[in-house]
Order: structure tokens, then C-alpha cells, then sequence
């Protein structure tokens, strides 16, 4: 796990190199991604060191949640509402604190707690759904569902190998659109995403190797001028854009890390590690369809979550199954 760590690490400093110095030829605004790369291994490292304390990190997650939608209430219910000013973002906030409610259950031993923990569950998966984001609430579905099968089964491969096949498989369809297939009709459906989709295919197109700078795709963005249209609703594809192959690459071996990472963990704890790869399923999904990846909150509670299922010091509790 420690090797891993190093790996990770160093798969990070290269990609902060890369999007400092080489993407798009030094043009653009790399300390955006610099500060959240930056922020993305605090948070990770933050998760492994509470986590000498069982179910601290799950719950200071769902109750961070619920308190920052409770605060911010109504917006929850808005396109545009508090606390991220984005519907579809506001979902999958909410999903992972659904997660987090549901690990913290799990590390609860009264038994009067762990109902108040799965009642918060059920609470923030109905916010997830009143804020009107289809693709938060499939993605919440898809982790649920193949956590559920972990469980059941006592196997975390449902969670680890699955979270990992419904991403890939899904990226490749949204891909697939972007490039011209219309498969299923869902370049139809997908109206002004598959253009935006399309358009950061064709700048990857033009800038294969270094793409078109860090931030530029907004600038340049041929479908709209609108604020809330301004990036590429895809993650991976917006990578492609802007940071080039190379950046696609680095991007991709950091989410395979997770991935092995996950599945080193499930072999000791895969209880552990299948409540962890749900964060990491929900925002991987989640990031085939929309830009879910330039709200902070979102990835800094992801990484933490994902840290502390994975960490390697270990309470005696969270050593268990």
C-alpha cells in the first residue's frame, strides 16, 4: 500500500508538471488545476490520518452534507441553487453523502445510532432525487446497487471491478457520441451536450499531444457563450482538450490508481473497500456526462472518503469486515 502511495503521489506531481508547463504549450490558467491537484492529496492524506479513528471521516462527510444543504435551504431544489450553484453538482454532493451516512452506519455499534445514520441516508438519497438530476440519481443507483451486491455476496469485486466496468463502459458511450456514433438515439438526447461533447473532441483533434491549454475551452468554446455551457460537460474529454494525450493519460493512470488501490484494499478489507469505491464510482459516472470535476467540494469529499477506506493505519475496529 505504501508503494502505492509513492505511485500515486508521483502520477501527480508529473500531471502538475505537465499542466504547469507543457499543456497547450504554457497557454491558459493552470493554477485553477494546480490548487485542485494540490487540494486532491490533502484531502486523500486527511482521510488516511482520521481514519485511526473508525467511521470518523464517513460521518464528519454526511453530517458536513446535510449541514450544507440544510444551510443553503431551498437551493437544493433550484437549477442554479445553493450549495454549489448547480443542480447536477448538488446531486452527486448528495450522493456522497449518502455513502458517507451509509459507512458511518456501518462503524456504529448502538444500535438506536446506526438507524439515525441509515434515516440520514434515505433523507439525503430523496435530496439527490428532488434535485432533478437524472444523471446524479442513476449514477447514485449504479453505486448503491453494486454496493448492495458486495454486501450480499461478501465480495467487493461487485464494487471495485464493477465501479470500474459501468465507468468505462459509459465513458465509451458518451465518447462514442462525441466522435459521430449515435448509439441507442442518445446523441439525440443528449441536444446540446453531444455539440459540447463534440466540440473538445475536435480540439483533442487539433492539439492531439498538448492540447489547447488549461481553461481554454471555455474561451474558445464554439456551442455557447452561456455561463453554464461554458466547459464541456465531460470531464475526460474536456482533459483531452485542453491538457492533450499526455494529460488524458496522466488522468486516467491516477483513476486507475484508485481502482488498484481499491482492489489492494479489498483483499484485507472489503467491506472497506467496497463502501470506498462508491465515491469514486459516483463521481467517475458522474463525470461522463458533466463537469462535476470543476466543483472542489466534490472531489476534496470524494478523496477523503476514498482515503480513509483505504488507509493502511488502522484502528482495530476498522481492520474488520
Amino acid at each position: 500500500m505504501r508503494h502505492l502511495d509513492a505511485i500515486g503521489l508521483g502520477l501527480v506531481l508529473l500531471l502538475a508538471v505537465w499542466v504547469g508547463v507543457f499543456a497547450g504549450g504554457g497557454e491558459g490558467r493552470p493554477w485553477p488545476v494546480l490548487l485542485l491537484l494540490a487540494g486532491m492529496v490533502i484531502a486523500t492524506a486527511v482521510g488516511r490520518v482520521l481514519a485511526v479513528r473508525p467511521g470518523s471521516v464517513p460521518r464528519l462527510v454526511a453530517v458536513g452534507v446535510a449541514g450544507s444543504i440544510v444551510l443553503t435551504w431551498p437551493g437544493m431544489l433550484s437549477a442554479g441553487g445553493a450549495p454549489l450553484g448547480y443542480a447536477n453538482g448538488n446531486a452527486t454532493l448528495s450522493s456522497l453523502g449518502v455513502v458517507a451516512a451509509i459507512a458511518a452506519a456501518r462503524d456504529e455499534a448502538d444500535m438506536a445510532t446506526r438507524r439515525g445514520w441509515i434515516g440520514l441516508a434515505g433523507l439525503l438519497g430523496a435530496l439527490t432525487v428532488a434535485a432533478g438530476s437524472v444523471a446524479g440519481v442513476l449514477a447514485l443507483a449504479v453505486a448503491l446497487g453494486l454496493l448492495s451486491l458486495s454486501a450480499l455476496t461478501r465480495w467487493a469485486g461487485f464494487a471495485v471491478i464493477g465501479g470500474l466496468v459501468a465507468v468505462s463502459l459509459t465513458l465509451g458511450v458518451t465518447t462514442a457520441v462525441a466522435l459521430g456514433s449515435d448509439i441507442a438515439g442518445l446523441g439525440d438526447r443528449a441536444e446540446t451536450r453531444g455539440e459540447l461533447w463534440a466540440a473538445a473532441a475536435a480540439f483533442a483533434g487539433d492539439e492531439p499531444l498538448r492540447g489547447i491549454g488549461p481553461g481554454k475551452f471555455a474561451e474558445q468554446n464554439p456551442v455557447s457563450t452561456d455561463d453554464d455551457l461554458r466547459w464541456a460537460h465531460h470531464g475526460y474529454l474536456q482533459v483531452a482538450s485542453e491538457h492533450g494525450l499526455v494529460g488524458l493519460v496522466l488522468v486516467a493512470a491516477l483513476a486507475g490508481w484508485a481502482w488498484v488501490t481499491l482492489w489492494a484494499t479489498s483483499i484485507r478489507r472489503p467491506a472497506a473497500a467496497s463502501l470506498a469505491a462508491a465515491p469514486v464510482t459516483v463521481v467517475g459516472l458522474h463525470a461522463t456526462v458533466d463537469y462535476v470535476w470543476h466543483l472542489p467540494p466534490v472531489l476534496l469529499t470524494a478523496c477523503a472518503l476514498l482515503g480513509a477506506g483505504t488507509a493502511h493505519t488502522l484502528g482495530p475496529k476498522a481492520g474488520s469486515t
